[in-house]
């Protein structure tokens, strides 16, 4: 591919980190090699460099002779720090205005000195997910590089590519967002090839407050993106649809866009450059599908849950083509896909399957799980339950999306449903009555998402558990035909919590995943 160079020299000196960051060299030889950075530390290596933020709970600077300790070569701090004195004189320490920008400038260094190709993923759903599923794909050809769990903001993102190195050959970053502005910096920092944006879902609406301005938001990415790359967009997402209207030109296309690379599509309902068809969900089993990519095409037995996973493969498939792999081979790595703790992560216990979604909640999200749970129910005919919490960050979209999520329940009919939260009264307007299946938990305003809430709602599920399991002579070890129950919630209510305790209470089947 001719990506990475092993044998570069991969280390910087003060001299040059200083003149990156606008540092002034406190003490320590200019000429001294850093061959890493880190903000945490516990972390820190020898011979790396540690980055003293100013955090809201700490203070990175009160950790510099900890660093110092663990065999830093020295560190980034602010100015007025005076605690030096007490460092040897070997330590290095370089004062700067500002150690976040410091941080971000540390993060483009290493980036301008990698040989690597890029691959950045943005999106308001899915963007772990797909992230996941390409590292996956790509990681059977290439030597590759992914965002460390949620490494995806302004201190996640310079962390992961202070991990390039000579031999890395792509590297996959996941660009998160919480307002206009910050993915234009991730991707000034990044400096991507390729560029994947998964949707621009309503999850952002009470910090954006329209779709035409979270779709701008996600559009940043072009920002640093290379012109010699390409941008991949969702061709089903509506939004993405009406910002960028098939009536528009391609010259119009980019001018929109500021951007003059390659500009492609990606869909699950067969249009676009990349052609996702005749999807399958099979329950528990995961999907099928046929993956069409411009020059080539390729059944796919996918094991992720959900056609939102379905869509996550798509979106990153482009992006695998680009970087020189054909369908077959997509479609071989893509059927060994990992799937994720907390995103539609099935655990088998001894008496239930739980199928921790726990991590997160938007309105396109939880309806996927829901849809899920459907095909579990209709594929593989298994007794269905829904523990669900409430979905922040919605603005004043928040009462009529909980209505919709509570007329979508009403559909699936499920054997039990948990809505617990600030807005169980707005899910079941939308139910429409308390039906015999559904169990409702209302919050006091004094009351907030801790432990004591987290138990509530697993009393409530292991109530429900114990009279359905003697009604029904149920949950007995290996019975086949024990319940499916999806745990769904906005990831400030702590449902990992809930998840963890039924885990603890009914035992993970043998052979089952280890969720502890």
């Amino acid at each position: 591919m001719g990506w990475g160079n092993p044998m570069s020299d991969f280390t910087f000196s003060l001299e040059e980190i200083a003149r990156a960051t606008n540092a002034l060299v406190l003490q320590g030889d200019p000429a001294c090699r850093v061959k890493s950075f880190d903000v945490d530390s516990r972390r820190i290596e020898s011979g790396a460099l540690f980055v003293a933020l100013k955090g809201e709970r700490t203070d990175g600077h009160n950790f510099v002779m900890d660093a110092a300790v663990r065999g830093a070569a020295g560190a980034i701090i602010c100015f007025g720090f005076n605690g030096f004195h007490t460092l040897p004189d070997s330590f290095a320490l370089l004062s700067v205005a500002d150690s976040q920008k410091a941080l971000e400038a540390l993060g483009a260094l290493w980036r301008r000195k990698s040989e690597s190709a890029v691959v950045a993923i943005t999106g308001s759903v899915g963007k772990t997910t797909a992230r996941n599923i390409l590292c996956h794909v790509l990681s059977g050809r290439y030597k590759t590089l992914a965002s460390p769990e949620n490494w995806n903001t302004e201190i996640g993102l310079p962390l992961t590519l202070a991990k390039l190195t000579g031999d890395t050959e792509v590297a996959v970053v996941e660009m998160a967002m919480r307002g206009r502005g910050q993915i234009k910096l991730l991707s000034n920092v990044a400096r991507p090839n390729h560029a994947v944006i998964t949707n621009a879902a309503k999850s952002h609406l009470g910090v954006l407050g329209s779709p035409e301005e979270i779709v701008k938001a996600k559009l940043e990415v072009v920002s640093g993106l290379s012109a010699k790359g390409s941008l991949w967009l969702n061709a089903d997402d509506k939004a993405f649809l009406e910002f960028l209207s098939d009536k528009l030109s391609g010259d119009e296309r980019r001018k929109i866009l500021d951007y003059n690379g390659e500009v492609r599509s990606f869909s699950i309902m067969d249009k676009g450059d990349v052609r996702v068809s005749d999807v399958t969900l099979s329950g528990l089993l995961g999907s099928t599908f046929v993956l069409g990519l411009p020059d080539s095409r390729a059944r796919v037995d996918f094991p992720l849950l959900g056609k939102g996973a379905v869509a996550c493969a798509a979106a990153v498939a482009g992006a695998a083509w680009k970087l020189g792999l054909c369908a077959e081979e997509i479609a071989d790595r893509m059927a060994t896909s990992p799937a994720e703790p907390g995103r539609l992560y099935p655990i088998d216990t001894l008496m239930v399957t739980i199928i921790d979604d726990s991590y997160n909640a938007g309105p396109e999200a939880v309806l996927n799980g829901i849809a899920v749970l459907k095909s579990v129910k209709v594929f593989d005919e298994l007794p269905i339950g829904v523990v669900l919490g409430d979905m922040l960050e919605l603005g004043d979209a928040t009462e009529s999306e909980h209505e919709r999520i509570g007329r979508s329940l009403a559909a699936l009919e499920p054997d039990l449903a948990v809505v617990a939260g600030r807005y169980a009264d707005c899910t079941l307007k939308g139910i429409g009555g308390e039906p015999g299946w559904l169990s409702v938990l209302r919050m006091s305003d004094s009351e907030d998402y801790g432990e004591v809430f987290a138990q509530r709602v697993f009393d409530a599920v292991d109530g429900w558990m114990n009279e359905y399991g003697r009604a029904r002579d149920a949950f007995h070890p290996g019975n086949p035909c024990n319940p499916v129950v999806l745990v769904k919630a906005s990831n400030a209510l702590g449902f990992g919590r809930v998840v963890a305790k039924m885990v603890n209470k009914f035992g993970v089947r043998e052979g089952g995943e280890n969720y502890a």
